[in-house]
């Protein structure tokens, strides 16, 4: 409190000058005419609200209020579309599980590459406020294409479906992930940049609620859309995908209104006017081949400081690739799974593995926050980089514990037939002694990688970066993403991820030992790492 109490001191008395000071980070900018510019002009643009965050700096801006629930209607409907895609492209779309897992990664991979897109167009050349609305109209967009292309193909004279044409389906999804995937990045970033410096104590706050505004959206999501699309809308059981989707959209369309309504409430941190990625590639190349020196004499010194960081960061987070190939097998393999087990005294396997993650997340989140780290903390050090670590080997035993899952179910299956929801049969091998709520353990385990993992990468790719660089980097982070279901596409269609040459259980224990690999390169690199807070800053 009485950090506090000092800050308010020190801020209540701001002139042009000290304004500016409040705003710079580490002192990185300070010797630069250009750099002292750009503050300048973030200073200008915030200088009313600024002054207000600055008299009651222990309070959380207004802002963040506006941009909380946009993420959550956002989560909402991103994950109300997971847990009913594998179904519609199997059922509806007629392709086949191996291709539909492929399928799924592809549209999770482009989901996060193309936050590279928004990240680039945010820092560059739209601030982060329009970079977020222009990216929703497109995700808006797809939404209503894949909810208005999902109604069901015609009838046949033996009772069974024709398939709809995948052309508008797949479309929409792409014009989802490059929406949802442009946005990403610029979400988080501008809600961190609704704090000023005296505030910093108040951004880790942030970064819980914000997630758990994630992880809220998919729980509700993941009982809302699996149950809607089991209704008969079109003349079969389980065929109502076009409304499910539908709903989706209408979340999504509320919680962009809700955003744009807070837009007077939001701190506004100016691009480059230049595109700064190429900036830093042209420092990078400078960098590389004539030395440091002449690399801040022609980019400057904070433009090779903000380069020098984001490469640190990068590096010490490119282990955890692994981690979200595992962790995305959630809506693949391991519904693949849960789909052998019996459902009847508990949740489908849709909705299992749609609502148990968040669930996990929500219970655990504000636990580990609140209790476990400091605890810990009181006794050894347990820094971001730490707690990524040691998810890591968290998300090794998950898939552990679903190999012994996998291969008691393939031990004792038998051949079941059943009706999909275009009146087609479809063969299981089923296990009906093993219950979906078993998928409780090995999630809770995953769920504590992730808590370890996401929440501690999301602090550390905002609080060990420039600013003009923030959404560059929440873009790399999401890279991982993308670039981990790249390769799980490619494994999907490859003879591991065929169930008739490799047995899913082996598969599981390919994914524990190499999470424990990426676990122990990542501590390696951890040892190289030195925080922000605890480096020299060049004078």
């Amino acid at each position: 409190m009485a950090d506090i109490t000092s800050a308010m001191a020190d801020v209540k008395h701001i002139d042009e000058k000290k304004h500016v000071e409040t705003i710079i980070e580490d002192g990185q900018y300070a010797d630069d005419r250009e750099d002292a510019a750009y503050l300048e002009r973030e200073a200008a643009l915030n200088r009313e609200l600024d002054a207000k965050l600055a008299a009651e700096p222990e309070k959380l801006p207004k802002a963040i209020w506006f941009i909380i629930p946009n993420e959550f209607g956002e989560r909402f409907c991103y994950y109300g579309i997971n847990p009913i895609l594998k179904k519609f492209l199997t059922e509806m779309l007629g392709y086949s599980k191996p291709k539909t897992n492929s399928i799924q990664h592809t549209w999770k991979s482009v989901s996060y590459f193309t936050p590279l897109l928004g990240a680039a167009v945010s820092d560059s050349f739209l601030d982060k406020f329009k970079t977020i609305v222009s990216l929703s109209f497109v995700y808006l967009a797809g939404l209503i294409m894949l909810s208005i292309s999902a109604k069901p193909g015609a009838d046949h004279p033996d009772g069974t479906r024709g398939f709809i044409s995948p052309g508008a389906p797949l479309a929409a999804l792409f014009l989802i992930s490059l929406g949802t995937g442009g946005i990403k990045p610029c979400v988080s970033s501008h809600g961190g940049d609704q704090f000023l410096a005296v505030q910093s104590f108040n951004i880790n706050k942030f970064y819980n609620y914000f997630y758990m505004s994630i992880n809220l959206g998919s729980l509700i999501s993941g009982f809302v859309t699996p149950h809607v699309r089991e209704r008969n809308c079109f003349g079969h059981d389980g065929d109502c995908f076009a409304w499910a989707f539908g709903i989706c959209a209408a979340a999504f369309g509320s919680a962009l209104v809700l955003f744009i309504i807070g837009k007077k409430w939001y701190r506004v941190v100016p691009p480059s006017g230049q595109f700064f990625p190429w900036i830093l590639a042209k420092a990078a190349f400078t960098y590389m081949f004539r030395g440091r020196a002449r690399a801040e004499e022609v980019h400057t010194h904070a433009v090779v400081l903000e380069l020098v960081d984001l490469v640190k960061v990068f590096y010490v987070i490119s282990p955890v690739i692994v981690f979200w190939l595992g962790f995305d097998q959630g809506n693949t393999t391991w519904q693949d799974t849960s789909d052998q087990m019996d459902d009847s005294h508990w949740l489908s396997s849709e909705i299992t593995n749609a609502v148990v993650n968040p669930f996990w997340i929500v219970t655990l989140a504000p636990i580990f926050a609140n209790w476990l780290y400091p605890a810990i903390e009181k006794r050894v050090q347990f820094g971001l980089i730490r707690r990524m670590v040691l998810g890591m080997f968290f998300a090794a035993f998950a898939f552990v514990l679903m190999a012994l899952i996998q291969k008691k179910i393939t031990d004792n299956c038998l051949d079941e037939v059943s009706l999909d929801s275009n009146g087609k049969e479809q063969h299981a091998c089923m296990d009906r002694s093993v219950n979906t709520a078993v998928m409780l353990v090995p999630y809770f385990f995953v769920t504590v990688a992730e808590v370890l993992v996401s929440i501690s990468g999301l602090n550390l790719t905002y609080m060990e970066v420039g600013r003009r660089t923030k959404s560059s980097s929440a873009a790399l982070w999401l890279l991982g993403t993308g670039i981990a279901n790249a390769i799980g596409a490619v494994i999907m269609e490859s003879p591991l991820g065929d169930t008739a040459q490799t047995p899913r259980h082996t598969f599981y224990l390919v994914m524990a030992a190499v999470c424990v690999v990426a676990g122990l390169v990542q501590a390696a690199f951890a040892k190289l790492y030195t925080y922000r807070a605890d480096r020299v800053v060049k004078a």
